[in-house]
Formats: C-alpha cells, sequence, structure tokens
C-alpha cells in the first residue's frame, strides 16, 4: 500500500472508532444509567449486525448465518461476562 493511502485509511479507521464510542458517550450522558445501559447494548447489537451485513455481503458469505452467529457469540460474551461480575461481587462482600 503505498504511503498516500495508508495514511488515509488510518485516519478513516480513527475518525470512524472515535465517532462509534462517541455515540455511547452520548447516550450515556443523556440517558438514565438504567435506560443507558439498555440503549446501548441495543445500539451495540444494531451496529454489530450492520457491520457484519456489509460484511457478509461484501463476501460470498451467508448473511443470516453470518448474522446469527456474530450475535450469538456476542449475547454469549456479554452473560459471560455479567455472570462473572455478579460472582466476582458476591466473592467479596
Amino acid at each position: 500500500m503505498e504511503p498516500r493511502a495508508a495514511i488515509r485509511a488510518t485516519l478513516t479507521n480513527f475518525v470512524t472508532r472515535l465517532l462509534v464510542s462517541m455515540s455511547f458517550v452520548v447516550l450515556v450522558l443523556i440517558l438514565s444509567p438504567g435506560w443507558a445501559v439498555a440503549v446501548a447494548l441495543a445500539w451495540g447489537l444494531f451496529l454489530l449486525g450492520l457491520v457484519t451485513w456489509a460484511v457478509a455481503r461484501l463476501r460470498p458469505a451467508n448473511v443470516k448465518r453470518e448474522l446469527c452467529k456474530h450475535l450469538a457469540a456476542t449475547v454469549t460474551v456479554i452473560a459471560v461476562s455479567r455472570l462473572i461480575g455478579m460472582l466476582v461481587i458476591s466473592c467479596t462482600q
């Protein structure tokens, strides 16, 4: 990759990640804590689904299978993280 293209790709990557991160910050700032968690979870799942759909369409992949796989993995990680957090809290009290 030529240097100019590499710099452009790096800047685009940075700006995209910054905007996505800031969208979550905005949710936390404007919503109450309970709503912020629920809306941020839904927003994150939506973004993951959108990116998965776009990548699967570009590749010769089954879109439904890829969506199910990524969303299932995400829900599993969130559930296990929550359980570990509850376990740590119960062990430290």
